[in-house]
């Protein structure tokens, strides 16, 4: 389909290169018969006349190229539903990070608090101080907070 489409349009190219030197033609002696309408005497234009079959033979390389490049593009959404197709039967169905572990193993460094280089969050430490109303009516103990730090790591899992 692509050698197809490459030669029509080789075809379409050289019937354009001959219209062009042919526009190219008309418009220098059109200028030419500018410069001499000011003078007396008769005009010659000297110009080619248009070709009235080049019109229908530009629409069928078109006509052409538009079934090349359409069957071109369900040639490639045809190979792109395939690929899809393809990896989506490979790729095993996974839900739960669990199951991904089961399947693959667990990674060899675990979070931990030896671990700097894995993210871990922390046992809560900080204690909140106790606190005793003005009016001594109302009292707080002193306990452990129950924020965790999260110690980010220069890894990830």
């Amino acid at each position: 389909k692509l050698k197809e489409e490459v030669s029509t349009l080789k075809n379409l190219q050289l019937e354009l290169k001959k219209a062009c030197h042919d526009t190219e033609r008309n418009r220098r002696a059109m200028l030419i018969a500018v410069s001499v309408s000011q003078q007396p005497g008769a005009v010659n234009y000297k110009q080619t006349p248009p070709n009235l079959a080049q019109t229908s033979q530009y629409k069928n390389a078109l006509a052409a190229l538009d079934k090349a490049e359409g069957e071109v593009v369900n040639v490639r959404t045809e190979l792109h539903r395939h690929v899809t197709e393809q990896k989506q039967s490979r790729l095993p169905e996974v839900g739960s990070l669990d199951q991904w572990f089961q399947m693959y193993g667990r990674p060899k460094r675990q979070a931990g608090p030896e671990e700097k280089y894995l993210s871990h969050v922390m046992t809560p430490s900080r204690k909140v101080k106790g606190a005793i109303s003005m009016d001594k009516t109302l009292s707080f103990n002193t306990q452990l907070s129950a924020t965790r730090t999260l110690r980010r790591g220069m890894l990830t899992l």
